[in-house]
């Protein structure tokens, strides 16, 4: 081989000092063409996550599919005609266009009709104050949630309840990496490094040395109660609750339902102790990203959850920045659930009137983050939706902007996107893949000793790794396993597979740390049933191999992996 074929080329990006990432050149469909970084081999990658569950149309190149073809042709006239103008000067059709299209496929869902077989939209019936009504676009999921914390600062204040300043958010939780986001979630990799510029969350504990109900509401003043003013602003605090997470955390004889129950009854104790007079929001992901890997929410929970935020005049946030927009198989995690909900209260019988004026009606959010797959990676876009409740409280004025908000061409890939995904899902595209990537990665992987879990929904499904020998869950393999997935045997056999790596940490007071390790897999919308199956398989052979071959974990392997949690 030519020596100069070897040579390393400096990098000049500082968010890639090393500069050891294989070269994207081109994109084929739901493929990549690359350049190995070391020997400058080509080769191509099946994509089968989309970067971090974005590229939902596939990666262009010459066999792009024909929905990402127009989402680039939309994207590019917007550019020709206006590419930018300040959204604190002009408004634009195309934003309009976009949150419009974007509120009503909030407040509906698609549903099969049992005798025709078609599919129509079924409204979802709540109260005008409940419904989505308006959104804000923006540009990374990160500024989606630092949009979120501030609208839920303000409305508090709008409303004159400025004691409302408390977030509760669930352990091993991701919602965005700047300093506010960091400080809502629970990911320590990403945390650790910034001590001391994020604001530390307080640990979850019910338990006497905690904070009473009444020390947590001593910021209100001696002797004031809580419909009063307090002189000094409040900082805002955040709080921990217990994460969604039955594999490793519910007991063999606990069933689901009771493993739900016993979830909600300690945040609602949880609420007791801090007082609901002091707590402005709960945010959780409906369906769990990289944190804690494609960890869906068990039936009732969002339902209980909801019910508690309606009780206790609490705002509900959802971060569907992962798992929106269409990946759960539904255009938003939560519809999957609220149609459950309703098929529920249908069989319930009709209510009487006072039960109906008080009975939960909806289990949309009060204010819900949305990313990554709104303009599938053709522009970077995020965005932020809210209900008539929060929109009016906020006042005459929402005060918070972006240069790039509400950017033209962004608005334009979004919008263009969005049309898109929803004519996949009036085919009735996205659900059959759906199904058939649950058969087969359940088919295909379920049997192989190294996989301790599956969990997901729709497109988007984790797989959680385990040694085999000990019982011990693996950790700071999973990146290696991408690795491995893209290594010489796999380039010459022309089966190179890409799928995201993550990992989780968990901290609490009563115990050791406990770590694990997870892969996700989250395919464009525009794969065939056959390039499913393809890729699983390829998936299965990566896994298979890297475990009983790979020298990159033998220091792993003993009956206490190392810093893995031994159940």
């Amino acid at each position: 081989m030519d020596d100069s074929k070897t040579l390393h080329r400096p990098s000049y990006d500082l968010g890639n000092i090393q500069g050891d990432y294989h070269k994207a050149e081109v994109g084929d469909g739901v493929y990549m063409r690359l350049e190995n970084n070391k020997t400058r081999e080509k080769f191509r990658s099946l994509d089968f996550c989309g970067g971090a569950a974005v590229s939902c149309l596939g990666n262009g190149g010459e066999n792009a599919s024909a929905e990402y073809v127009r989402v680039v042709e939309a994207a590019a006239a917007q550019m020709q005609k206006l590419a930018y103008v300040s959204h604190t000067t002009y408004r634009t059709d195309v934003n309009f266009d976009l949150s419009e299209l974007l509120v009503r496929n909030a407040n509906r869902y698609l549903v099969s009709d049992e005798d025709t077989k078609q599919r129509r939209y079924k409204e979802i019936e709540t109260s005008e104050a409940s419904k989505i009504s308006h959104a804000i676009i923006v540009n990374s999921g990160s500024e989606a949630a630092e949009t979120a914390i501030k609208a839920v600062w303000q409305y508090w204040r709008q409303q004159g309840k400025p004691y409302k300043s408390k977030i509760l958010s669930r352990e091993s939780s991701y919602h965005g990496n700047t300093l506010g986001a960091l400080a809502l979630g629970e990911f320590p990799s990403r945390q650790d490094t910034y001590k001391g510029l994020i604001k530390p969350r307080t640990p979850l504990t019910l338990g006497s040395e905690s904070l009473s109900g009444h020390d947590s509401r001593r910021n209100l003043g001696s002797g004031t109660n809580a419909n009063e003013m307090h002189d000094e602003p409040l900082e805002i605090q955040y709080i921990k609750f217990d994460r969604y997470y039955p594999f490793g955390d519910k007991p063999k004889n606990e069933s689901e339902g009771e493993y739900v129950d016993r979830l909600i009854n300690n945040l609602q104790r949880l609420i007791k102790l801090h007082g609901a007079e002091t707590i402005a929001a709960i945010w959780i992901e409906p369906v769990s990203g990289a944190a804690l890997g494609c960890q869906p929410a068990g039936p009732g929970y969002l339902a209980k959850v909801k019910r508690l935020c309606q009780d206790n005049d609490i705002l509900l946030v959802y971060d569907e920045v992962m798992c929106g927009l269409g990946r759960m198989g539904t255009m938003h995690a939560w519809h999957h659930d609220q149609a459950q909900f309703d098929e529920q209260m249908g069989q319930d019988g009709v209510l009487s009137n006072e039960k109906q004026e008080h009975r939960l009606q909806t289990l949309a959010p009060d204010i819900q983050m949305i990313g990554k797959c709104l303009a599938a990676g053709v522009m970077p876009a995020a965005g932020l939706l809210v209900n008539r409740r929060v929109a009016n409280g906020l006042g005459p004025k929402f005060i918070h902007s972006f240069t790039y908000q509400a950017h033209p061409t962004t608005c334009a890939a979004a919008l263009a996107t969005q049309i898109e995904v929803q004519r996949l899902f009036e085919a009735g595209r996205i659900q059959r893949l759906a199904k058939c990537l649950e058969r087969e990665v359940k088919k295909q992987l379920g049997h192989l000793s190294n996989v301790a879990n599956i969990r997901g929904r729709g497109l988007f499904w984790g797989i959680e790794l385990q040694h085999d020998d000990g019982g011990a869950w693996a950790h700071d393999v999973a990146a290696e396993l991408v690795s491995f997935g893209e290594d010489d045997y796999f380039v010459q056999r022309d089966a190179c597979i890409r799928f995201y790596a993550s990992a989780w940490r968990l901290r609490r007071h009563e115990g050791p740390e406990r770590k694990g390790d997870h892969i996700m897999l989250s395919p464009a919308f525009t794969f065939t049933e056959e390039g499913i199956i393809d890729a699983i398989t390829k998936l299965s052979d990566v896994v298979r191999r890297y475990f009983e071959n790979s020298v990159h974990i033998s220091h792993h392997r003993a009956a206490v992996a190392k810093g893995a949690f031994v159940p």
